[in-house]
Formats: C-alpha cells, sequence, structure tokens
C-alpha cells in the first residue's frame, strides 16, 4: 500500500509539475522575440515575444500595442485582461501567435505580464 501511494504521489508531482510548464511560455521559451514592427511581416501562427506598452482599447478584446519601432493590434482574451492594469501606456510582455486576416496581422495573445 505504502508503494502505490508513493507512487500515485510521485506521478501527481511529475504531471502537475508538466503542466505548469506547459501553461507558460515564459518558461517554454518557444516565442520568438520580435518587435512590433517585425511582427506585422511575419508568418501566419508564428509565436512572438513583445515588450512594450498597452497604448489603449480599441474596443472588445482588441489592444494597440506599441514599441519604439511602431505599432500591432493585440487581441488579449478576457481571461487574460485585467482592467484595471490595461490602462494607456501599461509596460508589459506578452507571448501570442501570428494570426493573418483581410486587415493584416494581429497578436493573439495566449500569456501576458505587466511590468509595472
Amino acid at each position: 500500500m505504502k508503494k502505490l501511494l508513493s507512487a500515485a504521489l510521485a506521478l501527481s508531482l511529475v504531471c502537475s509539475s508538466g503542466l505548469a510548464y506547459a501553461a507558460s511560455p515564459a518558461q517554454t521559451g518557444t516565442h520568438a522575440e520580435a518587435t512590433a514592427k517585425a511582427a506585422t511581416a511575419e508568418k501566419d501562427g508564428a509565436k512572438v515575444k513583445l515588450k512594450g506598452n498597452i497604448d489603449k482599447k480599441l474596443g472588445d478584446d482588441k489592444y494597440q500595442f506599441s514599441d519604439d519601432s511602431g505599432i500591432i493590434i493585440v487581441e488579449i482574451d478576457e481571461e487574460l485582461a485585467v482592467p484595471d492594469k490595461l490602462a494607456a501606456d501599461t509596460p508589459v510582455l506578452i507571448f501570442g501567435e501570428i494570426d493573418q486576416d483581410a486587415q493584416g496581422n494581429i497578436i493573439e495573445v495566449e500569456a501576458i505580464e505587466f511590468l509595472n
């Protein structure tokens, strides 16, 4: 019985640490560093990491993001957005995926770190 309990505990630790690792793009390193200008030219589906500012809300879940190179539109789902932290000139590190549409590239944000 002790061996079974120990095995179950070890398995749960391995599984939970794996889930935590997979949930954080910052830890996986799968997102390439990019600038707003470079992200506008990336291919659909590219994983990117950008450091800059959320300038303003454009409506629904879309925001204007800027860095020293330019601006790009980012889409931040409700569960990631923290309304009182997404004010003008909020410094952030975002991890996302490029989504090409008729209006150009936007970034679908997968994770966000507030740098205040």
